[in-house]
């Protein structure tokens, strides 16, 4: 008979395989949806565009420019995406064009 001690090891044993079981793999091109920062409510749908180390990725948010390209770890990746989504606001990090002469960004 085991002991309660070595039971609830083997349970504690078994969660951490399942969790780190759960971070699995993504392949460039599959349609996900990252979370911009921990614990915004918001989950932007991206394409992951490169693979970068074990755990981190490069992602293109859809409807997005390049400028907002971002490499991210598996952790942000809360899953895959079927389809198109609503397109949450834009993050707040991105730069803005700078504007000089009555509102003409080419002007300098």
């Amino acid at each position: 008979m085991t002991s309660k001690a070595t039971r609830s090891g083997i349970w504690v044993l078994a969660l951490g395989l399942l969790l780190t079981a759960c971070k699995r793999h993504y392949r460039v091109g599959e349609y996900v949806l990252v979370e911009w920062e921990e614990g915004s409510p918001h989950l932007y749908p991206a394409y992951i565009i490169e693979r970068v180390g074990e755990s981190r990725y490069r992602v293109h948010f859809d409807g997005y420019d390049a400028r907002y390209d971002e490499e991210v770890s598996v952790d942000a990746i809360k899953g895959t995406a079927e389809g198109p989504g609503v397109r949450p606001p834009p993050p707040a990090r991105a730069p803005r064009p700078r504007r000089t002469q009555r509102g003409n960004p080419a002007a300098g």
